[in-house]
């Protein structure tokens, strides 16, 4: 057993319907990317739903993928912050759902190493 799976036993929290989070992160980041043009505070804000829904959907529905994913999560947090950063013109018009769906793998796999680093036995 992993240690993800004994925490989710602990908590007993293994909600099922939890994979409709990032779906719905997708389908909001893709409203506001339409509607905005995904640069500066606009990517930021679509990052942070997905981030969020990523969170939400780790605590609800813990899986062990923290380990292959931990390098594409602090890429993903730190390419688009990058992006959101220089001048209009490098982000597309509708990259509203790509964002949302790598806020969400940010968010997965980071929680999942903060649950960790707290659950490790003293010593």
């Amino acid at each position: 057993m992993t240690a993800t799976e004994a925490i989710s036993q602990r908590r007993a929290t293994r909600i099922p319907g939890a994979w409709l989070l990032p779906t719905v992160a997708a389908v909001l980041g893709g409203d506001i990317g339409d509607t905005e043009e995904m640069v500066g505070h606009t990517a930021l804000l679509v990052l942070g739903i997905g981030a969020v829904a990523g969170v939400l959907w780790q605590l609800l529905h813990p899986r062990d993928l923290t380990d292959r994913f931990t390098f594409v999560a602090c890429c993903v947090v730190v390419g688009a912050t990058f992006l959101a950063l220089v001048p209009s013109g490098f982000l597309l018009a509708n990259s509203g759902p790509a964002h949302a769906l790598a806020g969400t793998l940010a968010g997965v796999v980071l929680t999942e190493r903060w649950i960790r680093r707290g659950s490790r036995p003293p010593g």
